[in-house]
């Protein structure tokens, strides 16, 4: 639901300002959000799970990780720019579709990969089927 509102809205604001005054806006909101949940994290960490607790800061471990450590901000940019501007050109249903396909693909391709999580008959039949559906939607 989120992708989608989120989506839908900087598509709508971006049509009343631009596009990347709307994404700008954004980031700012979850940089501030963000930073007071860092706060909240570091003074209550009772309150947030072992997962949500933040660190020592670690200068070393960041710089082994190397290019690893922005990827996942290029890649959410991407996506924020990404699907108001596919959502204007074929809509919303299509956008996702397409989506939930890319991320069965990569996230199967992920397991295999990075977790060491074999493929199945069931995640393979259940790719394909989105796939036919996503087809299905763009014809």
């Amino acid at each position: 639901m989120a992708t989608v509102v989120q989506g839908g809205l900087n598509r709508l604001v971006g049509g009343a300002i631009d596009l990347n005054t709307a994404i700008l806006l954004n980031s700012i909101v979850v940089l501030i959000i963000s930073a007071l949940f860092y706060l909240f994290a570091k003074f209550f960490p009772q309150a947030v799970g072992a997962f949500f607790r933040p660190q020592e800061l670690d200068l070393q471990r960041i710089s082994e990780l190397g290019w690893k450590v922005i990827l996942p901000g290029i890649c959410g940019f991407t996506i924020v720019m990404g699907i108001p501007w596919a959502m204007s050109k074929v809509g919303a249903l299509q956008v996702f579709l397409a989506m939930i396909f890319a991320q069965i693909l990569f996230s199967s391709i992920w397991d295999l990969s990075v977790e060491g999580v074999p493929l199945s008959a069931k995640r393979i039949i259940g790719g394909v089927i989105t796939l036919i559906g996503a087809i299905v939607a763009f014809i």
